[in-house]
Parts: C-alpha cells; structure tokens; sequence
C-alpha cells in the first residue's frame, strides 16, 4: 500500500471488552456517552439516530458537521464497538479514556486503532 498523499479524514476504531451488560444494554445509555464524548472534543452535532435492538443490544449514530460517530453494543458478549470518523484530526482524543470510563466503569479492556484516509 502506498503512503497517501492527501489526508481527508481520520478514523478512530475502539473496541471496549469488559463492559457490564446493564450499562451498554439501553439505547439511552450509549446516547448519553456518545453525547458526553462529542460535546468533551467539541464536535457539532447535526443529527442523531440510534436503533434499540430486542432482546438486547443498541446501536447509536451520531452525524456530526465533522462527519460521525457510532457506537454499537453486545451486552451478552460485554462489548463495545466505537467508531469516530472526522474529517479534522482530533488533538484531545486522550479524554476517550476518561469519558469511556466515567460511563461504563474503570475494567475495561480498550483496543484503539487509527487509520488516515484519503488519497
């Protein structure tokens, strides 16, 4: 693969084991962290949607004016998929951590990637 050239965008992929089932299970829930965590790197909003999924599980998206955000849960498996995807990057992104844990306790276990896209 060849070094790109013109960055367009930056992605940040989290993947959070460990999380307790009760606090990743509602819909509203992942809206409060997913709320919490743009308004602490000072993205704008411009729309919101999110699915609660029977008999459990949710998945919110947040669209930014940046580009957007989502966050999926699997209770049973005590897991947490993050994405952040922005067309700047994000200097603070070190708050992830205590956003994360301030939402869904101290335990986790936490995967980050980072990908630059463009051309």
């Amino acid at each position: 693969m060849l070094p790109k050239t013109k960055s367009l965008g930056y992605h940040y992929i989290w993947d959070l084991s460990g999380c307790p089932s009760d606090s990743i299970s509602k819909l509203s829930s992942l809206k409060a962290f997913a709320n919490d965590l743009v308004s602490s790197l000072n993205l704008t909003v411009v729309g919101e949607s999110g699915n609660q999924f029977s008999p459990h599980g949710a998945t919110c998206v947040i669209l930014l004016a940046e580009s957007h955000l989502s966050v999926h849960s699997w209770p049973e498996e005590n897991y947490l998929a993050i994405d952040l995807f922005s067309c700047m990057k994000i200097e603070s992104i070190e708050v992830f951590d205590k956003i994360v844990q301030s939402h869904f306790g101290e335990s986790l276990k936490i995967e980050t990637q980072f990908l630059e896209r463009g051309l």
